[in-house]
């Protein structure tokens, strides 16, 4: 499943913002997978994957808004914001 940098910034902006749940791209990435994997199965089933770092570790990166300006990434899309609330 492939997930851009930009989606997987999303959705660790997403995650902190929406669920509470603070952790790093990798772990984001995982995350934006499974949902895409999601939409893909038919309901009732389950998808599980690992949030395999946390955070704190990426304060100057991926939680830093001058990085993500610099670094040309959109910052409602990196903090998961649009209409509806969801991405």
């Amino acid at each position: 499943v492939a997930v851009s940098d930009s989606e997987a910034l999303a959705m660790a902006h997403y995650l902190v913002h929406h669920e509470g749940v603070w952790v790093g791209p990798s772990a984001a990435l995982n995350v934006a997978a499974a949902v895409k994997v999601a939409t893909t199965m038919p309901e009732g089933s389950m998808v599980v994957t690992v949030l395999c770092d946390k955070g704190e570790r990426y304060l100057s990166r991926t939680y830093n808004d001058t990085w993500l300006k610099e670094s040309g990434f959109d910052k409602a899309a990196a903090a998961g914001k649009n209409d509806s609330g969801s991405l």
